[in-house]
């Protein structure tokens, strides 16, 4: 599966925001004072001049605003960890949430939710495919039952939640 970057993502949600200003009556170029604004706010910070300011965390927030004010935009995901990428960082490469496989509606949230933390450990799909071939004998998550998929989910959890207490504690380590 190849990977995303910031990159890619930064340029998504470039074109998915000035779509966004387009269907919300608000062209970014003609009211930026606006927007900037809004920015500033979401931020928490004054030293924003342009949406490009932005971290992808807080353009995600922009986004989200929009689509709360009855905008339909797709959001693209931001794994935790790049949620502070600005342009500018170097491009650094995401685990992709992106699957070829389609899955009938009663699926989709538990294999989004095994996406999202796959991208958030930056860990290729690859990974949950091999838990489910070697846990149900299943060769692909999507083939698992909800049940097996629930499993899933809660092993990848726990695997998310000790990896980020062995974070705390070396970086704790790491102060001293």
């Amino acid at each position: 599966m190849a990977m995303q970057t910031t990159g890619a993502i930064y340029g998504a949600q470039n074109k998915i925001f000035h779509r966004g200003c387009q269907f919300a009556g608000m062209p970014y170029q003609e009211r930026k004072d606006d927007w900037i604004g809004l920015f500033r706010e979401i931020a928490g910070r004054e030293r924003i001049d342009s949406f490009a300011d932005l971290t992808l965390g807080e353009r995600a927030e922009v986004i989200t605003h929009l689509q709360k004010r009855g905008v339909k935009l797709f959001n693209p995901r931001v794994p935790a960890a790049d949620r502070d990428w600005q342009k500018g960082d170097g491009d650094r490469p995401v685990a992709s949430t992106k699957r070829p496989l389609e899955v009938p509606g009663h699926k989709r949230g538990l294999v989004s939710k095994i996406g999202a933390i796959l991208a958030d450990k930056k860990l290729p799909w690859k990974y949950a495919d091999a838990i489910a071939k070697k846990r149900f004998g299943v060769d692909t998550v999507e083939w698992c039952d909800t049940k097996a998929l629930l499993k899933i989910v809660q092993m990848l959890a726990v695997y998310q939640k000790r990896q980020a207490r062995r974070d705390a504690a070396a970086e704790r380590g790491s102060e001293e």
